[in-house]
């Protein structure tokens, strides 16, 4: 009987270990995963926001340009409101 004991003291010793490794190596797992995965998601977060940033600066610069040859085009105005009045009135 003392063999017995012996051998299910071992099996059972033996699946504490490697319950015990194997918890261990989830949790390593885990916290690289999560280390890894957030570094990714930091780095694609500052990409993304230096590209929309990137994006808005050439729009604003579009903008501007549109807004002074707006302000060009606001002196032409009355001008063009009489040519579009006297062909409209040559046209009735």
């Amino acid at each position: 009987m003392n063999g017995r004991t012996d051998s299910s003291a071992a099996l059972a010793t033996s699946r504490f270990i490697h319950r015990k490794i194997l918890l261990r190596l989830f949790l390593g797992w885990l916290f690289l995963s999560v280390a890894v995965g957030g570094g990714v998601l930091w780095l694609e977060v500052n990409r993304i926001r230096q590209f929309v940033h990137e994006g808005a600066h050439a729009e604003f610069g579009k903008m501007r340009t549109l807004s002074q040859l707006n302000r060009r085009n606001y002196r032409n105005l009355p001008r063009v409101i009489f040519r579009l009045h006297n062909l409209f009135i040559t046209l009735r």
